[in-house]
């Protein structure tokens, strides 16, 4: 494998979940014994239409509840750019999705391919679009890569974004454009 010209590594800011593991234990032991207690009572009484009314309002209630979780924050996670003669790539060893889904993402992009890239300062963010190849190997559950990648193709029109909320010593856009052909922009 060719060796980068210049790589640079820093920490990318992603959202993790602030809730504590005992919540969502917590909604389904609550959720099990509303619909028992739903179930029992229209076994002793039979189905009303005020019981149907109450089910019905309570099941939205605990829809709603179970799809709002904790305040996200962001945490940091290690990643890179590498860049080449020809390309570049950003590379994360292990990119948070959720408590259970971790990835390891490989983004290779040629200069020419690379359509804009935007450097968002409100939010801390830069935006790469154009046509990469886009990699990433899931984790299991013991936190073992698994060899086969999840997905491995050719992304046209494809945009990404990184968090840099965690980089207060590195100037991202005079790196880049020191080390690279590419022009970043201001969103």
């Amino acid at each position: 494998m060719e060796a980068a010209n210049y790589t640079l590594k820093f920490n990318e800011g992603r959202p993790v979940e602030a809730e504590s593991a005992w919540l969502p234990w917590l909604r389904w032991a609550i959720t099990a014994v509303w619909v028992i207690y739903s179930v029992n009572k229209w076994i002793k009484r039979g189905v009303t239409f005020g019981s149907v009314i109450t089910f019905l309002i309570l099941l939205i209630i605990l829809i709603v509840w179970s799809f709002i979780g904790g305040k996200a924050v962001r945490k940091p996670f290690p990643a890179e750019f590498r860049f080449y003669d020809d390309y570049f790539v950003f590379y994360s060893e292990k990119r948070y999705f959720d408590r259970n889904n971790y990835k390891q993402e490989y983004y290779k992009t040629y200069y020419n391919d690379l359509t804009s890239c935007e450097y968002d300062n409100k939010y801390k963010q830069i935006y790469f679009y154009g046509d990469m190849q886009f990699t990433a190997h899931k984790y299991d559950k013991n936190g073992v890569l698994l060899d086969k990648p999840e997905k491995d193709k050719l992304m046209k029109n494809f945009g990404f974004y990184i968090n840099l909320d965690f980089i207060e010593d590195i100037d991202i856009v005079s790196e880049i454009t020191k080390h690279s052909p590419i022009v970043v922009q201001d969103r």
